[in-house]
Order: structure tokens, then sequence, then C-alpha cells
């Protein structure tokens, strides 16, 4: 294996380095410096790709440790695949960084960093993504923080970062980019100078916004991010002068109100931090993003066991979207009609829904009430239904009347009914008029915002085991409010139900009846952002 010398000035032939026939689709650059102990985890974790048209081209940027030789040795076993220079002296993760571009045959780029590691599905979904939309230029993902001790947060980036978020911080995880070639060559490159050490990822970044090039994220943590917890908070306060000032070049750059420039005071501040209060506040903003992450789960609850239920029961399987099914035994019996206007599932739908990995089969009661014997015999008479007896069922209060005060107060009670929670009405626990005019005021203008504002307490926390409200999705509740209630739910890591009735194509007039098209619509949108890592689709026995 040749490995190529270069000062800080250049590098020697490309030509005498690119072994391949072809060029790879991705080009995944290293800078490396000083990170012998991890490089090999970093080389691996390209190695495991799902994607494998690729190359990686390393620049050590001038080692001092045995950085160099661990690379040379993958490089030899890895001939036309993994490609190694070598920078005479530390010059910076720019220079670096060019070299490898200079030598870069793909039509993507990818930056990685010598000690950190990504998900096997990293490159493919962002190869997918930049095939998919030609529109976007760059995309980046949400990577999980982790240090001696193991993962412990995670940075969830903005789906669809603007210029003016530049100002206030970086709005990309930069080292989880997968750039169109042509972009970067377009803005020349990283700058080099040593004014902008430092700075040269969100300069980067700032520069190909100026151009006219644009970025979006992947939510998705598909990065690992190493992190020392022994150099944490140790950034200089003229690093953070530096940015201070970079911002109202930021402004200029992108033609922003000259006022944001304000926003470097910000970077100032936080130098002036003590230490220890910065890697507190450091470890309390990026642990929360790791609890959103986890937390954030959106379970779809169909009430009754009408029969076109069976239906959206066939078509969420051929999606692969869980679901919960809330059985009403006398209603699947015959013995209380009266409790809708469309006729029941049959037993045989029960029991298939019972048999689906996908979907939860609860008790809404035997005849459609609330009281203790009613409940009990709901429950009994679904077990006699489905000819088993499970650990475990879930109760859904019928006319969502049982109130979440009441399921507290008698959480023990139900426990030894054989319940594993309750899922009941919208609550309402603070400025419960306000609350109740808004949603009656929501149902005639339909503004998402009142929506939000009227079922946001019907949000549970992850932690909750036992009691969850539902939000209801009624005939005339519009796709974007229902989406509405999801983002604020996927925003703020909490459990977010959704209480539907009959779903139905036929124009139907019935309060609890939602369009078919507005729901298949909703399918696909919550397919999309747990795709991305916002929320997960679950059953309630998550």
């Amino acid at each position: 294996m040749r490995i190529t010398e270069a000062d800080e000035m250049g590098a020697t032939d490309k030509e005498k380095l690119h072994t391949s026939e072809s060029a790879a689709a991705v080009s995944v650059i290293m800078s490396i410096y000083n990170c012998a102990l991890y490089l090999a985890e970093a080389i691996e974790s390209i190695l495991g790709q799902t994607f494998t048209d690729w190359e990686i081209i390393i620049c050590d940027d001038g080692s001092s440790d045995d950085s160099l030789s661990v690379a040379v040795r993958y490089a030899e076993q890895y001939p036309g695949k993994i490609r190694v220079i070598r920078l005479e002296k530390n010059s910076g993760q720019a220079v670096a960084r060019n070299r490898c571009l200079a030598l870069a045959k793909g039509k993507y780029v990818a930056t990685m960093d010598g000690d950190d590691t990504c998900d096997p599905e990293r490159l493919k979904k962002e190869y997918d993504f930049l095939e998919k939309h030609p529109e976007v230029d760059f995309i980046g993902t949400g990577m999980t923080i982790f240090d001696e001790d193991g993962v412990w947060g995670a940075s969830i980036p903005k789906e669809n970062p603007e210029a003016k978020d530049f100002t206030k911080g970086m709005p990309f995880c930069a080292a989880t980019c997968l750039f169109r070639r042509e972009a970067l060559e377009a803005v020349g490159g990283y700058r080099e100078e040593a004014k902008y050490r430092r700075l040269e990822d969100v300069d980067l970044f700032v520069r190909l916004y100026a151009h006219g090039f644009t970025g979006m994220n992947i939510r998705e943590p598909l990065y690992d991010y190493r992190e020392y917890r022994a150099t944490l908070g140790r950034r200089s306060l003229r690093v953070r002068l530096k940015r201070a000032v970079y911002v109202s070049e930021i402004a200029k750059l992108l033609k922003l109100p000259a006022w944001m420039s304000l926003f470097g005071v910000r970077d100032l501040l936080v130098g002036l931090l003590p230490r220890g209060l910065y890697r507190a506040l450091h470890h309390l903003k990026y642990r929360s993003e790791n609890e959103k992450k986890t937390a954030a789960r959106v379970i779809l609850s169909f009430d009754d066991g009408r029969k076109d239920q069976a239906e959206t029961a066939r078509y969420l399987k051929e999606q692969g979207v869980p679901a919960v099914f809330n059985i009403t035994t006398g209603y699947i019996e015959g013995r209380c009609p009266h409790i809708a206007s469309v006729p029941p599932m049959s037993t045989e739908d029960v029991r298939w829904l019972a048999g689906q990995p996908l979907f939860e089969v609860a008790s809404h009661g035997d005849m459609h009430e609330n009281t203790v014997l009613d409940i009990a015999a709901g429950r009994e008479n679904i077990f006699e239904m489905l000819g088993t007896e499970p650990a475990g069922i879930g109760f859904a209060s019928p006319d969502s009347k049982m109130s979440p005060a009441f399921v507290e107060r008698h959480e023990e009670q139900l426990k030894k009914l054989g319940f594993s929670y309750v899922r009941t009405g919208s609550s309402v626990r603070t400025m419960r008029a306000v609350r109740i005019f808004l949603r009656k005021f929501g149902r005639v203008v339909h503004w998402p915002i009142l929506y939000r504002i009227a079922y946001g307490e019907s949000l549970a926390d992850a932690s909750e085991k036992f009691c969850f409200t539902s939000v209801p999705v009624m005939a005339d509740t519009t796709l974007k409010e229902v989406k509405t209630i999801v983002d604020l739910a996927a925003r703020r890591g909490k459990v977010c139900v959704l209480m539907f009735h009959s779903i139905s194509g036929d124009g139907s007039t019935d309060l609890w009846t939602w369009d078919r098209g507005r729901f298949e619509e909703l399918v696909r949108y919550l397919k999309d952002r747990q795709a991305e890592g916002k929320l997960a689709v679950t059953t309630m026995e998550f």
C-alpha cells in the first residue's frame, strides 16, 4: 500500500491513488488526528453499511499516535475501496477534508469523524433520500451521543432548517451529512483561513445556503457521536468570541436582518459559564432529546367493534401499522345494537384481529356501560369469545365517561379485575372552562392551534403505564388538526392516543365516521414520521 505524503499546500497526483475501475456512488471522507484507539470502530461501521457502493478517503492530519498505521492496515485489506493520504503536520480539519475532496470521485460525499460510528442503514437512507429528492442538495440525520459509560443523549435536528436558524446555532449535525459533490465544489469546499478554524463546519453550511443550495434532516439518529467527558466544556472564550463575531457574517451572507447578529452574544455568555454548570446544562438538553426520541408514541384506537373496522384492519395490516380494537361484546353478539348506526363485526373478525401480531384486542365493556359489573362482564365475554385468557387486557371506557381522576382513585380495583391499563376520555385538568369552550368553538372554525390547545393535556407522559386519555377524531375533524396534535406529541416526547369509531369513504354524515381518504393520508403521514425517527406507532401494550 502506497501512502501519498502531502504538505499543507497540496497532495500528490490523485490518479496514482485511484485504483478502482469505476467511481463509487459515495465517497466517504475522513479527517483523522490522534484517534488510533477508536479509528477501527469508525472504519468498521462503514464496512458494515447495507449500502456498499462507497469508497473511503482518509487524510491523516499529522497524527502523533498510531492513527496512520491503523488507516494503512485497512487500506491494504481493502485496496480500491480505502485510500490514505497524509499531511506532514497538523493543519486542521478544513485542510485535511479539502485534500480528501480533491480525490473524491463519488456522485455524493459523506463526512465521517475518525472516532465516531454510524448506523448500518445510514448511507442507504441518505442515498435513497437524495435520489428521490433532486431538489435537496445535502441531507443530515439525528445522532446519539455516547461517552465512556455508553449512550446518554441524542441530538434530533430540525427537519427543514431555515437560513435564520444558523444565527442561533448549528441546525445540522455536520458529521452525519451526505452532500451532492457538485454543491461542495460550487462553494470551494471548506475555507482554510485561520479565522475559520473551529468554525469550518458551520461556515460551509452557511455558504451552501448563501449559494442557494438546500439541506434537510432525517430526524432518525443514524450516527453515533463520541463525546469525551474530560474535555467537555473546554472550548475557550477566544473560540466563543470567534463564533459570536461570525454570527454577523452569517447575517450578511444569508441577507438576514442586521439585528439577528445579536444572537452571537449568546455564545459569549455561554463561554462565561462555569464549566460544571455548562456540563450540567449540556447534559440536560441532550438527555431530554434522547427521552423524546424514545418516548413519542401514537396509538390508533378503534371503539365498539364496528364492521367497517375489520376492513380498516386489513388495510392497516397491508401498511404494517399497529392498532388497538376495543370490543363491546354485547354489541358483537346483538344484545345492544343501539350503540351505533352501523352493524358490528363478527365473532370471527374479533378472533382474526386477536391473531394478528400487529393488533391488540381490548375490552370496551359488555353493554357499553361504565359500571363495575359491565366492565367485569365485558372482560369475561372477551375471553370466552377468543377462547383464551390473556395474561393482561386493556379496558377502553365507553363514551369516555370514566374520568382520569376516577381511574387514579380506583387503579388497584381495576387491576384486580385483570386490566393492564385503562384508556379513557380526553383530559381537562387545567383551565377547564376555557378548554371545553375551545373544543366546541374549534369544531366550528377548525383552527389547528385551537385543537392543539384543547387536547394538549390529553397527551400522556411516557412514564405513564396505566391510565391513558384519548383524543377524539370525529366526522368534522380535519386532517390538519390531527397532524397538529401528532406533531405536538412528537416534539414533547408524549403518548398520543387517537380515538376512532368508523372509517368510511361513502360520504356518511355519522358523527363518529371519519373519511377514508383522510385516514389513509394520516397513515402515510405517520409512517413517514416514524421512518424519520420522530415517533413510533404502537399498540397500547408498548
